[in-house]
């Protein structure tokens, strides 16, 4: 019996190994999304709640929160919450944000670091509040204000100037190539994909990943096109002439996606030969 359970756990490893995988796949996105743990684990818990929310009917028609709980490993308050609570916002908690935007959100917001015209102040780097080591001090948690500081330079956040810093931007927002996210881009393919994988059998029955070398920004134009036109004339082959009467469980879904590197930066394109 010791043995079966241990051959269990360890079968029930896999997905979790899956699932790390993925995570380690997306995190880079999430970074340059600026999305915290915090927002991953509120996400993930909505998702989760909902899903089991989904089979968890009682014959009333309502919704079954014990039973949500039992399978979530969540509190019946928490799934309560979750229940009623909408999609994400486009303002997140500040509990959720990343230590630079909680500092500037501190900023201009703290009446302590704003002006009797209630804008954010100048501040000293050093010294007594208020300074912009006190403000790291009081929203930056332990994260040292040199490297806050750095941040919110580096994102165009604010201006430093003989020892006083000054906001010049209120959020930490996307940069302007980021204005369509690859996470944006690519969650209605994947929830195609996801869709076909969860009917009850059903398994991913062949998948391939090809590299083409390119050698310039020129190439990566031609192959992309070259793939986007190879795989559009597949998928229209694959379409049936006179398309029959099939239900969710007897359909066929098929998804392609095609990706391209970033374009080349000056320095880069410089340096070809």
């Amino acid at each position: 019996m010791r043995g079966n359970a241990l051959a269990e756990v360890a079968d029930d490893a896999a997905p979790r190994v899956a699932l790390q995988d993925l995570l380690e796949a997306l995190a880079p996105l999430l970074l340059r999304a600026r999305i915290t743990p915090a927002m991953v684990c509120e996400a993930v818990r909505l998702a989760l709640v909902r899903a089991a929310a989904a089979g968890a009917r009682i014959a009333s028609g309502r919704v079954n929160h014990s039973r949500i709980a039992t399978l979530t490993g969540l509190s019946r308050l928490e799934v309560r919450r979750l229940l009623t609570s909408r999609r994400p916002t486009r303002v997140p908690a500040p509990r959720q944000l990343d230590r630079a935007a909680r500092v500037l959100e501190g900023w201009s917001r703290d009446p302590a670091f704003r002006t009797e015209a209630g804008r954010p102040r100048v501040l000293p780097l050093r010294g007594a509040a208020p300074s912009f080591e006190t403000l790291v001090q009081r929203y930056g948690g332990d994260v040292p204000p040199r490297a806050v500081r750095t941040e919110l330079e580096r994102v165009g956040a604010v201006r430093v100037t003989r020892g006083r810093i000054r906001l010049h931007r209120r959020r930490l927002t996307l940069a302007k190539q980021d204005d369509c996210h690859p996470l944006v881009a690519i969650a209605p393919y994947l929830q195609g994909l996801l869709d076909a994988l969860a009917v009850p059998d059903a398994t991913v029955e062949w998948a391939h990943q090809l590299k083409i070398p390119v050698q310039d920004e020129r190439m990566v134009r031609l192959e992309a096109e070259r793939a986007r036109r190879t795989l559009a004339a597949a998928a229209a082959a694959l379409r049936p002439a006179v398309r029959p009467a099939l239900d969710r469980r007897r359909s066929v879904g098929v998804t392609l996606i095609v990706t391209r590197p970033p374009p080349a930066s000056a320095r880069e394109r410089e340096e070809e030969p």
